[in-house]
């Protein structure tokens, strides 16, 4: 059996005498001084004895309980506790209109960089909404973000309500027109970008909602206005630049002064080519309306000079930059931008000249390239970001190639797209043609 002293291993005597033992077998050191018979170390388990211990720790006390009066506050706090839920909800608003904002932002941002978008200060939209307080540029970023979620997922309530905060910022704008009269805004600057921000942003809204077939027009036209008013060298940096790359002006000051100190993105470089296009398509509109014009050799001339400068241009475009790549959504709709310029250049010539088999084929690979864009933005998904950037090439392509074929296809994709992501009133209004 087990002995049960104490922990200790040392020898009888050592235990005994109550000191400590070296426990060395097979006579320990303490045994060996006192000339002691040394019974050796303690070998194998030890077992201590807890039981009393143990016993001690589990008894229970049991005490009585005192009678309570069960229809006293007891009572109360038992009906506290199974009480109704409250039917407070918070208000979700402010989450939706991050939703919708977000949205805005995805659509219009450029993920190669902040120099290469659209409209590059739209990203910019929620600090300026934090560092102005200004109902104008609240109501307006509302109604644009509001209108263009509610296109994509097809919700009536959604662009009602846009429409709503669209009618509240134009009363504020001209409420805003008659204070900047008199005189009495306290800050001209920041509000005076800020009546811009908000133009630009009706213009999108314009587009997206289509309310009037050129609404779009005149809310640009009207940013353009204040945006002269500022001037060119002060459109060189911040905010200021961004907004002047939205609109962007042909005259030579505004071609030249806004980019000094900050050089030009590929796309401000297209652009460069885009903006020389409406007064040619002036031209071509002359010619085709006026037949006594038609047998002016000046006219035609002027046609032909310019349709084939803006071409030497685009072929020296594409050798400096990748207009075959399709990786992103902003990408494609380059690409699109793109070819529709190179489109409606051929298309312009072929008016006032005799069309080669040549020209022709380069206005039909123009086309499938803007077929081949929109694809790539159909199989994105209505969220990429280049629904309504792709508007105005895909019309183009139903319009201007030659091939009948080529047009059906572009009037499918049309339709189609329209269809799927709420576009076809846009398609078919919003943006006013001289083919």
């Amino acid at each position: 059996m087990g002995r049960t002293a104490g922990r200790s291993r040392g020898c009888k005597n050592c235990l005994k005498r109550k000191i400590k033992c070296d426990e060395n077998a097979p006579i320990c050191r303490e045994c060996s001084n006192a000339n002691l018979e040394c019974s050796g170390p303690r070998l194998g388990p030890v077992f201590i004895d807890m039981s009393n211990k143990i016993k001690r720790s589990t008894e229970i006390k049991r005490t009585k309980a005192p009678c309570r009066d069960s229809t006293g506050r007891d009572s109360d706090h038992i009906m506290f506790q199974f009480s109704l839920p409250t039917t407070y909800t918070p208000n979700a608003a402010p989450l939706f209109e991050q939703l919708y904002l977000s949205n805005l932002i995805v659509s219009y941002s450029c993920p190669e960089g902040q120099r290469a978008g659209l409209h590059m200060w739209i990203p910019n939209l929620p600090r300026m909404l934090a560092s102005w307080e200004n109902p104008v540029i609240t109501y307006s970023s509302r109604a644009t973000s509001m209108a263009l979620y509610g296109r994509l997922i097809k919700s009536t309530t959604i662009a009602f309500q846009a429409r709503k905060c669209y009618a509240k910022c134009l009363q504020l704008q001209k409420d805003s027109c008659r204070i900047d009269a008199t005189g009495v805004q306290k800050s001209p600057n920041s509000s005076s970008l800020a009546s811009i921000a908000a133009t630009c942003l009706l213009a999108v809204f314009e587009s997206t909602a289509s309310t009037t077939p050129d609404g779009w027009v005149h809310h640009f036209s009207a940013a353009i206005r204040m945006l002269l008013l500022k001037g060119p060298i002060a459109c060189q940096r911040g905010l200021a630049n961004q907004l002047f790359r939205s609109l962007r002006l042909a005259s030579p000051e505004w071609h030249n002064l806004p980019f000094v100190a900050c050089q030009k993105s590929y796309l401000d470089d297209l652009v460069d080519i885009l903006v020389q296009l409406p007064s040619c398509s002036f031209k071509v509109h002359k010619w085709k309306k006026d037949k006594s014009l038609r047998e002016s050799a000046d006219l035609r001339r002027q046609i032909l000079e310019q349709t084939d400068s803006l071409l030497l241009r685009l072929d020296l475009f594409s050798e400096l930059y990748d207009i075959e790549r399709l990786t992103t959504a902003f990408q494609a709709s380059f690409v699109a931008f793109f070819h529709s310029a190179c489109l409606i250049c051929l298309n312009y010539h072929s008016v006032v000249a005799s069309v080669s088999m040549t020209e022709t084929s380069r206005m039909e690979e123009h086309a499938e390239m803007i077929l081949k864009c929109a694809s790539y933005h159909k199989e994105a998904g209505i969220h990429s970001g280049g629904s309504f950037n792709m508007s105005f090439p895909l019309k183009i392509a139903s319009l201007m190639p030659p091939s009948e074929d080529i047009r059906e296809r572009a009037q499918d994709m049309i339709s189609s797209w329209g269809d799927q992501r709420g576009l076809m009133d846009l398609f078919q209004a919003a943006y006013p043609l001289c083919t």
